[in-house]
Parts: structure tokens; sequence; C-alpha cells
């Protein structure tokens, strides 16, 4: 296993040599905890913006406040919302890593794992990211439309707003907060102290479970994963933010397809036939160039 899982990242993320396991994993869920935070902050800010709001306009009406309905128009808004919310906690999540890290007088952008990567992994991490794309959005169309009900519903809201806003949030911020916390952060935590495939597990379950729904979540902890391998292949999150950016750009441009508009079946099983093969050929590409780090 460790053949496969090639890595030669910084010295701080190699395993001492009496790990505290228990310590990093404390480490590991104590940056998912800011996550978490960060969004929960998110959204009591945009709550209490759409609160004010609401009050002002039925105090200009002349009409009583009223708790209950105030309560659902938050909720409701801030549902709708997607990409203010994303916007505003991503935003709070890296200013307190920054602060976070400036105190403690640690380089952020080593701490995190933002590192330079060689431009010669470009066409293998590209391939790698056309195979992805196609093979899982191929089988996520050929799942039965009663396991889809909920996750069409949830994929809704990414496509609210302009295209260009939803770019700008789900295909470069997202891929950079999530990046950051569950491979930058908790991947490289976790590493120090027990094997590579264990670590690798963890955060992309973990992964997988903040996304929510049953088929995010498989589909998560399968790009987590795959994530995961790269991260440990470059030693820099900079790889896993292309490919994790192009990936969501491609899902959110799809969300703005016009409704009504099919796939051709036989194009889903080419797109799953293809998918395959071009991912595992991304995925040998880049292990014969990161073979040096062995």
């Amino acid at each position: 296993m460790s053949d496969i899982f090639l890595d030669a990242p910084s010295p701080e993320e190699k395993p001492s040599k009496s790990p505290n396991v228990f310590l990093q994993l404390i480490k590991g869920f104590c940056y998912f905890a800011l996550f978490f935070a960060s969004q929960m902050a998110a959204m009591l800010i945009l709550m209490i913006y759409y609160a004010v709001k609401k009050v002002q306009e039925w105090q200009q009406l002349g009409q009583p406040i009223d708790r209950n309905a105030l309560s659902d128009y938050m909720l409701q808004m801030v549902q709708a919302d997607s990409n203010g919310l994303l916007l505003i906690y991503a935003l709070l999540l890296v200013l307190f890593l920054v602060i976070f890290f400036a105190i403690r007088k640690k380089n952020f952008f080593e701490e995190t794992g933002i590192r330079k990567f060689p431009v010669k992994l470009l066409p293998s991490l590209l391939i790698l990211t056309v195979g992805l794309i196609l093979m899982v959005n191929g089988i996520l169309n050929l799942l039965p439309a009663s396991l889809l009900q909920g996750y069409s519903e949830a994929s809704e809201f990414l496509g609210e707003g302009t295209l260009v806003m939803s770019l700008l949030t789900q295909a470069l911020l997202a891929p950079l907060t999530e990046e950051l916390t569950f491979r930058g952060l908790m991947l490289s935590r976790f590493r120090k102290a027990m094997p590579l495939w264990v670590a690798i597990a963890i955060s992309s379950v973990t992964f997988g479970v903040v996304h929510g729904h049953p088929v995010w979540f498989v589909y998560a902890t399968l790009l987590g994963s795959f994530f995961c391998v790269v991260y440990s292949r470059t030693g820099s999150i900079l790889s896993t933010i292309l490919i994790h950016a192009l990936f969501n750009a491609f899902g959110t441009a799809m969300s703005y397809a016009p409704e009504g508009v099919g796939i051709p079946f036989a194009v889903i099983i080419l797109a799953v036939v293809l998918g395959i093969p071009i991912t595992v050929a991304g995925f040998h590409m880049l292990f014969r160039q990161t073979a040096h780090n062995k």
C-alpha cells in the first residue's frame, strides 16, 4: 500500500518516531469543527441580515412582527441563498486560519499544503479530471429516478443566482475551502500517526458525510479518496483544488441547462465506458511522473 501512495511533501507531514494517534485525530477534527463552525457563523450572519431586512419591510408597511413567519422567512432565504452562504463561510474560514497560524507563528501555506507543483503534472491532472467528470456523471445518470429524487431537489440550489456567481462560489470557493480542510489540514495531520490508507479513509468518509444526501455521500467519499491520492503524490492541494474546481464547474454549468433537456442513454453509457479507462490513464501518468518521490 505504501508503494501506491507515494508522497514526499514537507518534513512536517512525515510520520513522527512516536506518533500520537489520538492527538492527531483531535487536531484533524478540530479543523473540521472550524470548517463546520464557519458554516454555522455564515448562516447566522445571513439569517440576521434577512431578519433585519424583513422587519424593516414590515415596519414600513405598518404591519406587526410575526415571529413564526419571520423564522420561516429567514430559513427559506438562507436555504435559497447558497451562493451567499458559501461566500461568507469561505471568507470566515480562511480568515480564521490565517489568524490562527499567525498567532502560532506558523507558515499558513506550509501548514495548509498550498505549495507549487511541477507544471509537467498538468496533462495527467487534466486527463484525470476529464475521466472523473465522465465516469461520475455517467454513473449518476444511470441511477434509478427514485434514488435521485432527493439528490435532484438538493442540487436545484446550485442553479440559484447568476452563472458567474455560482461558478465563483461552487467552482472556486467550495473546492478551496474543502481542500484546505479535508486534504490540507485533516489528511496531513492524520497521516503523521497512522498508515496513509487509514488517514485517507477517515478524511474521505468525513468529506462524504458533510455532503448529506446518500448519493452525494457515496460519490463525495469516492472523489475524496481520489483527491487524497493526488495530494499524496503531488504534495500540494493546488493540484486537488484544480481537479475539484473543474469537476464542480462542469456540474454547476450543467445545473443551468434548460429544463427538459435529456441525455441519450447511449451517451451516458459511452461516458461511463470512456470515463473509467481515462481515469485510470490519468492516475497511471501521475504515478509515473511522481515515481521519483519514492
